[in-house]
């Protein structure tokens, strides 16, 4: 990918039209180095080929997704930091209870408890 960022004139974001879809190909970008070309974002719902054929011909503006991407950003810091704080403080707490064993906390992301 980077390779192909590197003599692209231009980039088209065809990934999942969502937050992390955003955060998947703009994060490519950026650790490409190829943020400064111009940027145009493939927005469809559907992988029918007259969607992918209609998309194509009304392709979006680059920024008008980036607060995507942004919201994708935070989230990510945010689950490293709560999960960071909370596998320690977990850790240390089970420790006075006589656990020694390591235990790591995730975040879940199951839709019932969205």
């Amino acid at each position: 990918m980077k390779k192909l960022l590197a003599v692209a004139t231009q980039v088209i974001i065809a990934t999942d039209a969502d937050r992390e879809g955003e955060n998947i190909a703009r994060s490519i970008i950026e650790k490409a180095r190829a943020s400064h070309k111009p940027m145009q974002r493939l927005w469809i719902n559907s992988l029918e080929k007259q969607e992918v054929q209609r998309g194509f011909t009304q392709l979006q503006e680059g920024d008008k997704y980036l607060s995507l991407y942004e919201e994708a950003k935070a989230r990510q810091f945010g689950d490293w930091l709560v999960g960071m704080n909370a596998s320690r403080a977990y850790s240390l707490l089970l420790q006075e209870r006589g656990y020694h064993k390591r235990l790591v906390s995730v975040v879940c992301k199951h839709p019932r408890f969205a």
